[in-house]
């Protein structure tokens, strides 16, 4: 079963024989992609080491899953509670525009963020990398679900 999951997710373990440090690889994830906000990317990087920090697949699924159970807790409280332990820069996403405002047929978050910097008279085009935090994603008006 893990295996199979390692496999999907192309995640390679190295485990750290003599001076090598140990580190985990993953591909297939937000960890990879430039766009996802760092406190995502942080989480799962420090989620994969947690998990992966054993050398048998019982031991992942004893001790490992057990690990990464409450990690994943502390994440959602550390997001809850808020405070000093999570800024603004830690949930940017940023995303290139790639093309004018006008050609999108669609409202993507990234096109929304655009829009309100438009009506700031800040006029985004095409190439531009627009930063945007989520706020509220399930807002039937695609222009409150972002804050730029």
């Amino acid at each position: 079963m893990i295996s199979s999951v390692i496999s999907y997710l192309n995640v390679r373990v190295n485990l750290g024989i003599g001076h090598t440090p140990r580190t985990v690889s993953c591909q297939r994830l937000e960890i990879r992609r430039h766009d996802t906000p760092n406190l995502i990317k942080q989480f799962q990087t420090e989620l994969f080491s947690t998990l992966f920090d054993y050398k048998s697949e019982e031991e992942i699924i004893n001790e490992g899953y057990e690990g990464a159970l409450m990690l994943v807790t502390k994440a959602i409280d550390k997001i809850m509670i808020g405070g000093d332990d999570v800024t603004k820069n830690d949930l940017v996403i940023s995303k290139l525009l790639g093309q004018n405002i006008e050609k999108y047929r669609s409202l993507f978050p990234h096109v929304s963020a655009a829009i309100q910097l438009a009506s700031e008279e800040r006029y985004p085009s095409k190439g531009d990398i627009i930063r945007y935090i989520y706020t509220d994603s399930q807002h039937k008006n695609p222009l409150y679900r972002v804050i730029r």
